[in-house]
């Protein structure tokens, strides 16, 4: 059974959580990871880059002189490409990059990043995350308390609206809910902030047992 320490709002231990690390993947495989980084940034690009064709660019297509006696090379449309305000030639055109991986592969990367994380210790369970009012000033203090300041990814779960928004403006630090993160975003993060409430809604998302242990 692998063992996290759950703290509290002041950095002080407060408790374990107990996993089972059965249910982990033994071995990483980085081709499954690789392939789950490439898509969620392949599905992150606009793809609104776009070039203009000959057939686009503003201009006469009338030649611009005669094709012999001037002593000039030989031209047959201002808006040619090797002219100065023509065409560009192969330029990028407006296109979709977004692709997917079979469900059971995401799934399978997503498991793969969470168990890399708490194998190098970079999961920090809080006892909770909710806070009266948004205040990123006390989130702040939390994130230092535990030993988190920067490169974190605050993961709320229900009912912790606040801590979303007490984090989402702190610099290095993202928020979002444990419903909607995935391999990307937890490895983009060097640490993965979580409530008790938040790790027990991702344990069921990744079919992870956990139990509480003794401090």
């Amino acid at each position: 059974m692998a063992a996290l320490t759950v703290y509290g709002k002041d950095g002080k231990a407060e408790g374990r959580l107990e996993i089972d690390d059965g249910l982990l993947p033994k071995k990483v495989n980085f081709q499954i990871l690789h392939e789950a980084i490439v898509m969620y940034e392949a599905n992150r690009r606009s793809g609104t880059h776009s070039a203009k064709t000959r057939g686009e660019v503003a201009g006469s297509s009338r030649k611009p002189w005669v094709q012999k006696g001037t002593g000039r090379a030989r031209a047959g449309c201002r808006r040619s490409p090797i002219w100065r305000g023509g065409a560009v030639v192969h330029g990028p055109v407006v296109r979709d990059y977004s692709w997917q991986m079979p469900k059971k592969a995401v799934r399978k990367a997503f498991l793969l990043a969470v168990a890399a994380k708490l194998k190098d210790d970079e999961v920090r369970v809080v006892s909770s995350l909710a806070f009266e009012k948004p205040k990123t000033k006390e989130m702040v203090n939390l994130l230092r308390g535990i030993g988190v300041e920067r490169g974190c990814l605050v993961a709320v779960g229900e009912g912790e609206k606040n801590a979303y928004l007490s984090a989402r403006n702190i610099e290095g630090v993202s928020a979002m809910r444990v419903q909607e993160i995935n391999a990307y975003d937890v490895l983009r993060h060097r640490y993965l902030v979580l409530s008790k409430d938040g790790f027990s809604l991702l344990c069921q998302r990744l079919g992870i047992e956990q139990q509480e242990g003794k401090a």
